[in-house]
């Protein structure tokens, strides 16, 4: 009985974590939770904490910087501007 509590606690904070996922085929820097992050092409970054924000730029005129953040059902942002810019928050 103790282990089936275990498994259904481990299931339940598992489904709880929240990641952006960062995808460019262009080089980007900003920051996520006020830390400095910089790259070229795909990277994601695991969150703590009740509220996340994050501001992403590119540092380029072409190509295309897309933010896809997972918690629950998701949410999605891009940009193919000059140097475009995508920010958020979630809880």
């Amino acid at each position: 009985m103790r282990i089936l509590v275990l498994l259904l606690a481990v299931a339940t904070l598992a489904g709880c974590s929240k990641k952006i996922r960062v995808e460019s085929d262009t080089t980007w820097e900003g920051t996520v939770n006020g830390a400095p992050v910089s790259g070229t092409g795909d990277q994601t970054f695991e969150l703590n904490g009740d509220t996340n924000c994050y501001t992403l730029k590119k540092t380029t005129q072409t190509g295309y910087l897309r933010v896809k953040i997972r918690k629950g059902s998701g949410m999605d942002q891009s940009t193919i501007d000059d140097f475009g810019q995508v920010e958020g928050c979630i809880e």
